[in-house]
């Protein structure tokens, strides 16, 4: 009985590998854009990563190849990398189930910029995945 109370929380532990899936520039006069992965893998953990401004991610909808979407509420703002700033502000890590572990085809970002602002570059919006096993 310890021992399936333990498991759960190694997997918390344990550094997860976190590699760039796709990523999509963000425009102030939109709030939806679309993120096409580069690869066919399939992930166990997704999170979303901003670039070069603060933008207010409302939710996800994740299509994968096989024809099932399902959605992410998100509700955070995520405050971009600026020079000379080490910190890294990343949405929640979304666990995906076993069903939900296939390759993914798009995924349908909602967001908002925090304020209007005009960025020097531009702002992106860069999807992170745990590759599953």
């Amino acid at each position: 009985m310890l021992l399936s109370l333990l498991v759960p929380l190694t997997c918390i532990w344990a550094d997860d590998s976190w590699v760039e899936i796709g990523s999509a520039k963000a425009r102030v006069s939109e709030n939806t854009l679309m993120i096409f992965p580069r690869t066919e893998d399939a992930y166990s953990k997704l999170r979303f990563h901003i670039v070069h401004g603060d933008i207010i991610l409302h939710q996800a909808h994740i299509y994968l190849n096989k024809g099932d979407v399902f959605n992410v509420n998100l509700q955070k703002t995520i405050k971009g990398k600026k020079n000379g700033d080490d910190g890294q502000d990343y949405s929640r890590a979304i666990p995906l189930t076993v069903s939900q572990q296939s390759p993914i085809k798009k995924i349908k970002v909602f967001y908002k910029f925090k304020k209007q602002q005009v960025a020097s570059r531009p702002v992106t919006i860069e999807l992170l995945g745990v590759p599953a096993n």
